[in-house]
């Protein structure tokens, strides 16, 4: 897999992942050696690599003498605080940083898996051979008998030997698949592996290749890490100005989409997540969204992502997933990974048990969640698919329709987001932050304004969670209310001087169509404008809209900022 086109990490572990898969509904064990070379770049043998060049891959005159001059004589010195070491040959190790010396490493290793297909001990599925996929200086050997793997693992090591490498043996472990816990629990006892003359250990859990490979196939190991992960990326941006008084939300979000939720989600394309592990993922980026943003723990999620235009993780995980089945459907033939993905998908189309494990059921149940499903099915029946830019576009499209759907009706019925239905409709960043970043000095007035929206505040203290029938006393006014946004925003006398204040500017400044539309309004009506809710007749005029935004932000921020609202 790595450093050839088409293959990484991700596409290796695909292979490995559906060949356990394969196996497991077949009821077959599976024993599967994780290989490491030790300094695999530093400690490649010249004049071996030279050899193979030669003589296997047919590269010959100009081509390998220039190769052959570029690596023979090579000499390097040490500098350490200014002081030279002395000057020594070198006869092993690739170029640091050379263009061709990833292809030569894979030069160099490459006969090894010609040799461990050709003693057939390895994993064959329908006579395609999936027994030792490698991904840079990573090799795993698969095998559906013990005496299996103990042959490759023999022929690994003559291997290593003869060609001058060797395997670290604190970084290669045996993990078998398809056993119970009692099972394996007798048979590890008995059972012991070797590589050469040295032991290694057989274990129930290793990361590799950047996943986590457990052999009951659990998903609250690498749940967990990618929730500290989260967390991490999180912290790191919030330190960077990330937070609330530091970078507009604008910026803060975007950082966040391009570093916290890649480092988050690496490896997604191939999770399997249970309801649990979802809700695990979404905490991280709720709490985040809320630092950003300046809000109190506890608001909700749905409404901090909203103000930013940010989908829920799951919404991510799905994106990401559906990205790599286009990837793997428009790969060339040959690749390994496509190979068994066409395995794979045969087989569920002949399945009717529901058994199948792995990517292809849980991609089905993803194109069925999205109304994808037709692509699939036309590319099963005549090898059509869109292309990588065109499918890209279509499921972003299906996956924010079909979850600002959701949005819409969980914002809709949450008791205390009803201003915020009425004002912020659509999953989409919030204009509010568009203006902070244009007039950054009403960064303070326009945060409150969205604090209020979101319900982010107290009363003498207390959250409101149901302000349309909370009661209280006011005790600037010395009457009882209803509902205290109302109050504050429309009705206290504390509050009564900004109100005709606000209400002198707009009939100075505002043309008179627009004053008397104003003052046309219901009190709910003019509420949600100076909240920010667009009105077709208000914002025909760019600037006098600004402007009445931006006075309006200043009249919300002091009233969210007095003892009524605070």
């Amino acid at each position: 897999g790595g450093y050839q086109k088409q293959q990484d990490a991700l596409t290796t572990c695909f292979a490995i992942e559906e060949v356990l898969n394969h196996c497991s509904e077949d009821n077959d064990k599976v024993y599967a050696a994780y290989m490491d070379i030790s300094k695999a770049f530093d400690t490649m043998w010249i004049n071996g690599m030279l050899y193979k060049l030669y003589y296997t891959k047919g590269v010959t005159g100009k081509t390998w003498r220039l190769i052959r001059n570029w690596y023979l004589n090579m000499k390097e010195f040490v500098i350490v605080e200014g002081k030279s070491s002395r000057i020594y040959e070198l006869g092993q190790g690739t170029r640091q940083g050379g263009v061709l010396s990833p292809w030569l490493f894979l030069v160099f290793i490459d006969n090894l898996i010609e040799e461990l297909s050709n003693i057939k001990s390895g994993i064959c599925i329908n006579t395609v051979y999936f027994g030792s996929p490698m991904f840079a200086d990573d090799l795993t050997m698969l095998s559906r008998m013990k005496s299996g793997l103990d042959k490759m693992l023999r022929c690994a090591s003559e291997y290593s030997n003869k060609w001058r490498f060797t395997f670290n043996a604190t970084k290669t472990v045996v993990l078998t698949f398809g056993e119970s816990y009692r099972e394996r629990s007798v048979n590890r006892s008995i059972r012991d592996w070797h590589l050469g003359s040295r032991v290694i250990l057989e274990k129930e859990c290793w990361f590799n290749l950047g996943k986590i490979w457990h052999v009951n196939k659990d998903s609250s190991a690498f749940v967990s890490k990618a929730v500290t992960r989260g967390r991490e990326s999180g912290m790191g941006l919030m330190k960077m100005g990330a937070r609330y008084g530091g970078l507009n939300p604008i910026i803060s979000v975007q950082l966040w989409k391009r570093i916290g939720i890649p480092k988050m989600l690496y490896g997604s394309e191939l999770w399997q997540l249970n309801c649990n592990d979802i809700v695990e993922l979404e905490k991280v980026q709720n709490t985040t969204v809320r630092i950003i943003q300046g809000l109190l723990p506890g608001i909700s999620g749905s409404a901090a992502r909203g103000l930013l235009g940010l989908p829920p993780i799951e919404a991510e995980v799905d994106k990401r997933k559906l990205y790599f089945l286009g990837r793997l459907i428009l790969m060339s033939h040959g690749v390994p990974c496509r190979k068994i993905f066409l395995m794979r998908l045969i087989r569920w189309k002949w399945n009717h048990t529901n058994t199948l494990k792995g990517f292809i059921p849980n991609i089905v149940r993803i194109l069925l969640k999205y109304d994808l499903m037709d692509f699939l099915t036309g590319y099963i029946l005549s090898d059509q698919f869109p292309s990588k830019s065109a499918w890209k576009k279509i499921v972003k499209k299906h996956i924010y329709e079909y979850y600002n759907n959701i949005w819409q009706e969980k914002i809709s019925t949450h008791g205390q987001l009803k201003l915020y239905a009425e004002v912020h409709p659509v999953i989409e960043i919030s204009p509010w932050w568009l203006l902070a970043r244009m007039k950054p000095d009403f960064m303070k007035e326009i945060n409150d304004v969205l604090r209020l929206l979101c319900g982010s505040y107290k009363i003498k203290g207390k959250r409101v969670n149901k302000p349309e029938t909370y009661r209280d006393y006011c005790n600037v006014c010395n009457s009882n209310f209803l509902n205290p946004v109302k109050h504050a925003l429309l009705y206290c006398n504390g509050t009564s001087q900004l109100r005709e204040e606000l209400w002198e500017w707009i009939n100075d400044t505002m043309p008179i169509e627009m004053a008397v539309h104003l003052a046309s309004l219901t009190d709910m009506e003019f509420l949600l404008v100076i909240l920010g809710k667009k009105l077709e007749a208000l914002c025909a005029n760019t600037d006098i809209w600004t402007e009445l935004l931006l006075k309006s932000a200043s009249y919300v921020s002091f009233c969210y900022r007095s003892n009524l609202v605070s």
